[in-house]
């Protein structure tokens, strides 16, 4: 089973280099502030981590197995 790994400050450089070394082996989601980005084989989203709400639902949607925080 593909693990799912969540990225905060997706539009950040070290964010986008390390979805782009690990999407083939990982489901990779980008989540993303104010910048609106496309990464092939990349998913992404939009959320604040100022908004307890946002998070929570990022977590119940995307279920990730790890969270690198980059933001």
């Amino acid at each position: 089973m593909v693990k799912t790994v969540l990225i905060t400050g997706g539009s950040s450089l070290l964010a986008l280099n390390w979805a782009l070394a690990i999407k083939g082996q990982y489901n990779v989601v980008l989540a993303l502030h104010n910048r609106d980005i496309e990464v092939g084989g990349v998913k992404t989203f939009f959320f604040s981590l100022n908004d307890k709400e946002s998070i929570k639902k990022a977590f119940q949607k995307y279920s990730p197995d790890i969270v690198i925080h980059t933001a």
